[in-house]
């Protein structure tokens, strides 16, 4: 199975190229505003019998939240989380009045502000690698997100192999509108110790709108870690005309020293030919 994943040319793409590591994002680092309304309302289905503090310190849930709160960047991660949800300010207001006064909510007296920093809590305990089925080079849909994610076209396309062994561990996104009914609370036990199945649908539905992506997803704990963990390997490098020159040259002597000169870079450029102007393969 091949996935391709646009990205800027970067400091950031530059080391994980040379160190064959992928980073784990949470949906708070997206840039989708939409992303969250898919993501969260993680609980919005319970019954508000389980948002009685007591059940959750009973169940632990409270002390995986108090444990957040250990993170200097845990309360601001929960204020972005609100101001990019439908929530009114003068609840966001609310709860940053008591984050200032707080570093735990085991005496948080609104049920609300309870759910909403449980929700912003689970999002922070999954990180996720997004990236695209190959098919996207078929449409027009790899120069859109050529242009969208990887620079205005002066990025990367890095093409990756799973294994038949391991595809069964990346998931497809269902493009919905309609986000089933999910996550009990005790979910954030096994995300904090980084067991994660493939059906963790919080973080796997997203608007009809981006169907075009033809997305996939991989689930870990959030941050950098190694390509073989996953199963990952990277095969090869897309870029375009536009691509700097002294940057391509960087590749060539990471590919050298760090690949055995085994990855395929390669410029792509638009099929004039197609109805769907798609990207093709220049040939040396």
């Amino acid at each position: 199975m091949l996935v391709v994943k646009f990205v800027p040319c970067n400091k950031n793409t530059i080391s994980g190229l040379i160190n064959k590591t992928v980073k784990f994002s949470t949906v708070l680092e997206f840039n989708d505003f939409n992303e969250l309304s898919y993501s969260s309302n993680i609980f919005s289905d319970r019954k508000k019998s389980e948002f009685n503090w007591k059940n959750l310190i009973k169940q632990g849930i409270a002390e995986i939240v108090n444990r957040r709160f250990q993170d200097p960047n845990f309360k601001n991660q929960i204020l972005n989380f609100l101001k990019m949800r439908p929530y009114k300010k003068t609840f966001v207001d609310c709860v940053e009045d008591y984050l200032k006064e707080h570093d735990n909510i085991n005496n948080c007296p609104c049920n609300d502000i309870q759910r909403a920093i449980l929700e912003c809590t689970a999002c922070t305990l999954v990180g996720i690698f997004c990236a695209s089925s190959v098919n996207v080079f078929k449409t027009d849909a790899a120069q859109l997100m050529f242009a969208h994610y990887a620079d205005n076209l002066k990025g990367l396309a890095l093409l990756y192999e799973v294994p038949a062994g391991k595809s069964n561990k990346v998931t497809y996104i269902p493009y919905d509108k309609i986000v089933p009914k999910i996550a009990p609370s005790k979910d954030l036990e096994k995300w904090e110790s980084g067991k994660f199945s493939t059906t963790i649908t919080p973080f796997l539905y997203k608007s009809k709108g981006w169907e075009y992506e033809n997305e996939y997803r991989l689930f870990s704990k959030p941050g950098i870690s190694s390509l073989d963990e996953h199963g990952l390997s990277l095969k090869a490098i897309f870029h375009t005309s536009i691509f700097d020159q002294e940057s391509l040259k960087l590749l060539k002597k990471i590919n050298e020293k760090h690949y055995e000169d085994k990855l395929l870079i390669q410029e792509i450029g638009i099929d004039s030919a197609s109805n769907y102007r798609r990207f093709v393969i220049y040939e040396n």
